[in-house]
């Protein structure tokens, strides 16, 4: 009971602070104490950034995806669409088109996320087409696409991890070990964690209740 006292009269004093430090749309009002609070709390944010940079797990170590041809890109591509997003709906097609499409036009401009979305697609077109089954180079670049994907999800939780994008990460890459039986069989620990982080996003709330939201 001390503790909810303490916490809710800590709380009556924030709210008060922002009651006087900032207007009706939530914008810090101008005057010296104020700015001088907007600057250190920029100074704390910059501090952030650049402490969270090193970290292990923010660069990927197997970026571009080594494909024979443009052709068998998009053969592998088809067939993920063809044959899985038919069943499950990961993907919003017009979107992943547009990023496979500025991937192929400007790849050194496309985010890990997004490589790691192609990267995994291309992985699971692998395990469906019979003549690349069998080549055991393509099956270890396939596997490589995968503990790629496993080290960018199991680096430090910051905000580019509790995103859509990951959460389609986390689906390819269970579909992805399954169709190349990569520990496939172990697939239910990772279902638990994908679980979690859909609920951490709250996508297990009823959507009526949330009419701006853009159901892409």
């Amino acid at each position: 009971n001390q503790a909810l006292t303490f916490l809710s009269y800590k709380f009556k004093e924030i709210s008060a602070f922002m009651r006087e430090t900032t207007n009706s749309g939530g914008q810090i009002l101008s005057s010296p104490s104020n700015a001088e609070t907007q600057s250190l709390l920029q100074q704390c944010k910059q501090v952030s950034q650049s402490m969270k940079t090193p970290r292990p797990g923010r660069f990927l170590s197997c970026l571009e995806p080594v494909v024979s041809s443009p052709a068998t890109a998009d053969h592998l591509i088809h067939l993920y669409e063809s044959n899985i997003e038919t069943a499950f709906r990961i993907l919003h097609r017009p979107t992943f088109h547009n990023e496979y499409e500025k991937y192929k036009t400007i790849p050194t401009e496309i985010v890990d996320v997004t490589m790691l979305k192609i990267q995994l697609v291309m992985a699971i077109g692998f395990g469906l087409c019979p003549k690349f089954s069998d080549l055991n180079g393509v099956r270890k670049m396939a596997c490589q696409w995968l503990y790629t994907a496993q080290d960018w999800l199991s680096g430090p939780i910051e905000k580019d991890r509790l995103s859509i994008d990951s959460i389609q990460v986390q689906c390819l890459l269970i579909l992805a070990r399954q169709v190349l039986s990569v520990g496939g069989d172990l697939s239910w620990v990772v279902m638990g964690t994908l679980l979690r982080t859909a609920m951490q996003l709250g996508l297990h709330r009823d959507p009526r209740h949330f009419p701006g939201i853009s159901n892409l």
